[in-house]
């Protein structure tokens, strides 16, 4: 819809307090944090902010930064770009580059969304830095590129860095931690009375002054936007981990090595409807192989649709194998005699497999037991699989006999990586010392492709 956007009067307020002038014309505060719940139109407001900055800063300069180019790009750069070409007063005066990264204003000012390079960058002397998600970022690279787009000394009061974010992890978003200590811990709060919410008895606007940092910090923690209703909430919780509902939709700092599935919901799950699979059943089955030559197990799992229920998954077989200690593990007499038997006695319609050292073995695979052989990318598929695991397990539309105490170790021994709105399933730490979860990932590529294909 065309229009300008409206904002909530909690928003308003901290906008004329986040871009207040003193006396002499110069901004009062340098950082201006602006944390809020998930789809709080951070974005749109940075981006507003920055056309702001563009119009009335001639030969300004102006950076939006993400924890990757195309995070810039796509957040903050995006809605900036969507304004200018719904706007018929600046749509013929406002240049946007071929590249799409690139504004620049009739004044001569220009917004450009850069990547994090912290040399290349280095000397900048820009006007307003964006930064979005912050909360990602905990790199080396990220930390410097923070460092070497500080401001200039020659714009103290002409300039800001502006931070739109919700919440990260503790002791992992080190940068994000830093400026929630200085804004909110020592900072003073603004507004005390109380302020309507949408879920409860209202409560002060949470919006922060640190005079002595020149940081303005808004960390909002309540829904107070009309959208933000308690039916979107309800189907939220329904399908995100505790802790990330907590983050994403309360603002709250959570733990990094959050539970990714919580073992009661995968208890939920335990169906003693399914009828144990018998040697000469017909019923399609799809096998996911997770292997590892040492430290880490090699898993194969098997499902197939839920006989009554064809749109939900059935676990059928589990099969997970240990290397000896100090050894390797023999894939010839281990998954071969093992797939040899399922081949004779199931209807095996295809193997799904994480390529890692797997290509020479599955070639053998597929000339002896004439399987139908895919390889399951362990880059953007896996995510999809992943999320649509967790969905499934929360949803109750995966089912197992609630026997198999090996894939319910796994299901407790994995954590989950978050980034935006992709999930993936991790080790509770990357040492090698870390609890296996090959049967989750195993799980999770054979639920993905039994789902896609048409069995």
């Amino acid at each position: 819809m065309k229009g300008p956007i409206v904002l909530g009067e909690y928003q308003r307020r901290c906008l004329r307090e986040a871009l207040r002038k003193d006396a002499a014309g110069n901004y009062v505060y340098s950082t201006i944090v602006w944390s809020d719940i998930k789809k709080s139109a951070k974005s749109c407001i940075a981006a507003a902010v920055a056309e702001y900055v563009a119009w009335h800063i001639p030969w300004g300069s102006i950076y939006f930064i993400a924890n990757d180019l195309e995070g810039a790009d796509s957040r903050v750069g995006y809605y900036a770009r969507r304004n200018v070409e719904l706007n018929p007063n600046m749509a013929g005066s406002v240049k946007v580059r071929a590249s799409r990264y690139h504004m620049e204003f009739p004044n001569r000012t220009f917004a450009k969304a850069i990547p994090i390079d912290p040399t290349g960058e280095a000397g900048s002397n820009p006007d307003m830095v964006c930064y979005s998600e912050l909360w990602g970022a905990h790199e080396e690279a990220q930390e410097r590129m923070w460092v070497e787009m500080t401001l200039s000394p020659t714009k103290i009061g002409k300039s800001f860095r502006w931070v739109e974010t919700y919440a990260g992890y503790s002791g992992v978003s080190s940068l994000l931690e830093r400026l929630y200590e200085v804004g909110v811990r020592e900072g003073r709060q603004l507004w005390p009375e109380p302020y309507p919410v949408n879920d409860g008895e209202p409560t002060p606007i949470e919006a922060y002054a640190n005079d002595a940092a020149g940081q303005f910090t808004l960390w909002n923690t309540h829904p107070r936007l009309p959208w933000q209703s308690s039916e979107y909430y309800a189907e939220e919780a329904a399908h995100l981990p505790p802790s990330e509902f907590l983050r994403l939709h309360r603002n709250q700092w959570a733990q990094p090595d959050s539970e990714s599935i919580p073992v009661s919901q995968w208890d939920a799950c335990a169906d003693a409807g399914i009828p144990p699979i018998q040697p000469g059943d017909k019923t399609p089955l799809v096998i996911g192989l997770d292997a590892s030559v040492s430290r880490d197990c090699t898993a194969l799992v098997a499902t197939s649709r839920h006989p009554a229920r064809h749109d939900d998954i059935a676990v059928r077989l589990v099969e997970v194998f240990v290397p000896p200690k100090g050894g390797t593990l023999d894939y010839d007499n281990t998954i071969g005699p093992v797939l040899k038997r399922w081949r004779e006695d199931y209807n095996l319609v295809q193997l799904t497999y994480d390529d890692y050292q797997m290509h020479y073995f599955t070639d053998i695979l597929r000339r002896e037991h004439s399987l139908w052989i895919k390889r399951f990318s362990q880059a953007g598929p896996r995510e999809v699989a992943d999320k649509q695991l967790y969905d499934m397990v929360m949803g109750r539309r995966i089912h197992h006999d609630g026997t198999n105490k090996v894939l319910r170790q796994h299901i407790l021994n994995a954590s989950v990586r978050i980034t935006g709105d992709r999930m993936r399933f991790e080790k509770r730490s990357r040492t090698g010392g870390a609890p296996p979860i090959d049967a989750v990932v195993a799980l999770s590529m054979s639920a993905f492709e039994t789902r896609r294909l048409n069995l």
